[in-house]
């Protein structure tokens, strides 16, 4: 392991509070993310890592949950651990209450509305029963090639009409973006990722079936329409969020379920119990290491911090925790 020497550790955070833990370039990630986060329950509450530019770790659920709540110490201002160049400000992850209000509104009650989730949820299973019944007479199948992986973008495209050849263009910038290891390599794949959306929507589509991205269109924000550049991020905010993000969930879950037979059975045998079962999993495999910034010097659960600290607060840490 590498010694505090080779990297700096600000003056405020004692020498008891440092550990060094590197969440995106760390072999044993790759193999069980989960079980590696797992080690941290013996780890204090919150502690330092120097590694990738220095950061706050929380490994306790509990605290987590207060620090996602208070938004006016802890902000969603920066995405990513390390700060990238120029970072994008998605909307509305980024922003803090009351900013964020408006924008969360229109995705909870416009776009995500009752009959727009009722419309996606019946493409969506006649989506994956398409996939399904090319793989079922050969009895196996690679589970993230020919499902996980093209299942939620046929679904995204869907939705915001965008033709299925589009995402051919920059497939492999969108895998830079998200396993990306140097912090140039993500923020150019985020420039040209955030270039071909603008082009695409500057092209004014306007496909059958495209729910999401005419709700968009006629958003409001405080009585104003909203602004093309708001438009891009939003649609850009939507695809992070519903693309890898999903492939990567439905991937551990399958996982899990084959490897532990038992389990396939129970759910084989007791249908009522899947929705439980995905929450569950969910917890379980919880994929999501957000970012927030410290707004001002304070001390925290017995800890100081100084404003302009980053902080990771991980699901996947948090429902590990014992």
């Amino acid at each position: 392991m590498n010694s505090d020497a080779e990297f700096d550790v600000p003056e405020h955070v004692p020498a008891h509070l440092v550990k060094h833990f590197n969440f995106r370039i760390n072999p044993a990630m790759e193999i069980d993310p989960w079980a590696e986060f797992a080690t941290l329950n013996d780890a204090p509450d919150i502690f330092y890592s120097p590694e990738q530019e220095g950061y706050w770790a929380v490994t306790n659920a509990t605290i987590i949950e207060e620090i996602l709540a208070k938004t006016d110490i802890f902000s969603s201002a920066y995405n990513s651990i390390p700060r990238m160049q120029d970072d994008m400000r998605l909307i509305p992850p980024n922003l803090d209450p009351p900013e964020h209000t408006p924008y969360r509104k229109i995705i909870t009650q416009k776009i995500f509305r009752t009959e727009i989730i009722d419309s996606l949820e019946k493409d969506a299973r006649a989506t994956l029963r398409e996939r399904i019944a090319k793989i079922v007479d050969k009895g196996e199948c690679d589970f993230k090639k020919e499902i996980a992986g093209p299942f939620p973008i046929a679904v995204f495209l869907k939705l915001m009409g965008m033709p299925d050849e589009h995402l051919a263009e920059f497939a492999d910038t969108i895998e830079v973006f998200f396993r990306g290891e140097k912090i140039e390599e993500v923020t150019a794949a985020r420039q040209t990722v955030f270039g071909f959306a603008q082009r695409w929507l500057d092209s004014d589509p306007d496909a059958e079936g495209a729910h999401m991205l005419r709700e968009l269109r006629a958003a409001k924000i405080d009585g104003r329409p909203i602004s093309g550049e708001e438009l891009t991020i939003m649609v850009l905010t939507l695809f992070f969020a519903g693309l890898d993000t999903v492939t990567a969930q439905m991937s551990f879950m399958a996982h899990f379920l084959a490897t532990h037979p038992e389990y396939q059975r129970r759910l084989l045998d007791n249908p009522a119990d899947i929705a439980n079962a995905v929450e569950e999993m969910l917890r379980r495999f919880g994929i999501a290491n957000l970012c927030r910034y410290v707004t001002r010097d304070v001390e925290f659960q017995g800890v100081q911090m100084k404003k302009g600290d980053l902080v990771m607060v991980s699901s996947a840490m948090a429902g590990v925790d014992e």
